[in-house]
């Protein structure tokens, strides 16, 4: 369980956006919550293995009390686990422990104030708490890419997005015009991919994947695949992709991204967008 935009199964809080919400939703009563992009959903959810769960959270349980710590105004609460059997977390607007489901056991949450909810400066200091450093050093290394064009999906096989447009792109990572690659500098990195898988069978199961590709013999090959996350299409063939990932690019490999298609007839991405921090090694 990962992701950033709220399935079905997320129908208040921070993962809705506020314009999606009710006036008397608990995650748009804050003033900090009153401001920022409307439209943006402003919260996050990282699987981890059972060690890093309790790794995180004990980060997370750390700067939510304390006060004189800065990152800890970007977010409101936090949910994890310390101990693998009891969910465990901590609301920084009442200064108080706060608890959630089990399903917090395998993956942390993190409500942002929705006035940072596009704020880089809030990315970069979540990113310092996620991988353990006091401080992002200055960490300025912004990737935001999007793509006018859209992408033939191959059935039952991973297709490679593409993407055409550059917000912004520090140290070149992406080659201009039509190109897929994300990332080319060995780096520790935080990315958040978004899309929109259409023209599927009615609740067809699709999957999204980051990877690291590497020439051999004049082509780009998988070097290494990260877990991809299972999606389902709605009744009208189409679903949005929410793809994060926290991750280390290693030397000489290039960061993409990859959907899987489970039908025998072609689909179609769309609105392919990329947001990533970096910091080189």
């Amino acid at each position: 369980m990962s992701g950033i935009v709220g399935d079905s199964a997320h129908t208040y809080g921070y993962h809705r956006a506020r314009s999606k919400l009710p006036a008397n939703d608990y995650s748009v009563k804050l003033a900090a919550d009153r401001s920022g992009d409307a439209d943006a959903a402003s919260a996050i959810d990282i699987s981890l293995s059972a060690s890093m769960m309790r790794t995180v959270t004990k980060r997370f349980m750390a700067v939510a009390k304390d006060k004189s710590d800065p990152r800890r105004k970007y977010f409101r609460e936090f949910f994890g686990t310390l101990n693998g059997s009891t969910v465990t977390g901590w609301d920084t607007s009442s200064n108080s422990a706060t608890t959630s489901d089990s399903s917090h056991l395998w993956h942390v949450h993190v409500s942002v104030h929705r006035k940072y909810a596009t704020s880089q400066a809030a990315a970069e200091a979540l990113l310092t708490i996620f991988t353990g450093k006091k401080e992002s050093a200055g960490m300025a290394n912004f990737v935001s890419m999007g793509a006018k064009k859209t992408r033939t999906l191959q059935p039952k096989s991973w297709t490679t997005a593409f993407f055409d447009v550059e917000y912004a792109d520090a140290g070149g990572q992406h080659a201009d015009g039509w190109y897929p690659t994300i990332l080319r500098t060995p780096a520790k990195y935080w990315a958040v991919y978004n899309g929109t898988v259409s023209g599927l069978e009615k609740n067809a199961r699709f999957l999204a994947r980051f990877v690291e590709v590497r020439e051999s013999k004049g082509k780009y090959v998988v070097a290494k695949a990260y877990p991809a996350t299972e999606y389902r299409a709605n009744d009208s063939g189409r679903w949005y992709v929410d793809l994060p990932r926290v991750g280390s690019l290693s030397k000489n490999n290039r960061l993409r991204v990859q959907i899987w298609i489970d039908q025998n007839a072609k689909a179609v991405l769309s609105d392919s967008r990329i947001q990533l921090l970096f910091e080189p090694y």
